[in-house]
């Protein structure tokens, strides 16, 4: 079977010139039930940019490869998808997600 794509991506780039920076931590195990605790130190690299992306939907071709089915659904599906399959940028890289402060006791 062969069926040429409806679509294409870009791959995403910065529009603008891109610095990197590092930040350094350390992480320590101290939770009272543990038998042996642990410790980490370590750096982590990490930026900041605008991208910029395109996409081109052929909506003659889509049309053909569907038969004319669920044309609706699947543009509206695509367009969601545009702007929802997004990577998102790392949460708590090295903070606690849970609590992010220590039991004072």
């Amino acid at each position: 079977m062969n069926v040429e794509a409806a679509c294409s991506f870009s791959h995403s780039i910065s529009t603008h010139k891109v610095v990197n920076e590092v930040e350094f931590f350390t992480a320590l195990d101290d939770h009272p039930e543990a038998p042996f605790g642990s410790a980490h130190m370590g750096s982590l690299g990490f930026n900041s940019a605008t991208y910029y992306r395109y996409i081109c939907l052929d909506l003659g071709q889509l049309y053909q490869t569907l038969a004319g089915q669920g044309m609706l659904g699947a543009v509206d599906a695509f367009a969601k998808a545009l702007y929802l399959a997004v990577p998102a940028a790392m949460a708590f890289p090295t903070a606690c997600r849970y609590r992010s402060w220590p039991e004072i006791r």
